[in-house]
């Protein structure tokens, strides 16, 4: 579930999973993947993506948490929302970005 511009790679199933794609991917998702490469390109940065699977169909998740931890002070802490109209929280995010989003 590592993003494309951080090296993902598009070829391999097994690191996709289901999520709607206007909001939770786009802007939600997408902005915390750019957030967390623009603090890789100054320091090193520990990633990480998982999902969570607590609803009805075992094989969406309901959320994914995103987590960085960098070298020089980077921090990132957020969950995702995969619903139809998105949103995300985080607990910690350095960078200085929106903390949550509700639509």
């Amino acid at each position: 579930m590592i993003g494309n511009q951080m090296g993902g790679a598009r070829d391999t199933l097994r690191i996709f999973v289901a999520g709607y794609r206007k909001y939770t991917s786009t802007p939600d998702m997408l902005g915390l993947e750019n957030d967390v490469t623009k603090a890789a390109r100054r320091q090193t940065v520990v990633y990480g993506v998982l999902p969570v699977y607590e609803g009805t169909d075992p094989a969406i998740p309901t959320e994914i948490k995103m987590h960085a931890v960098g070298g020089d002070g980077y921090r990132l802490d957020c969950t995702v929302c995969n619903r139809p109209k998105g949103g995300c929280n985080c607990s910690e995010r350095t960078s200085g970005g929106p903390l949550s989003r509700t639509r």
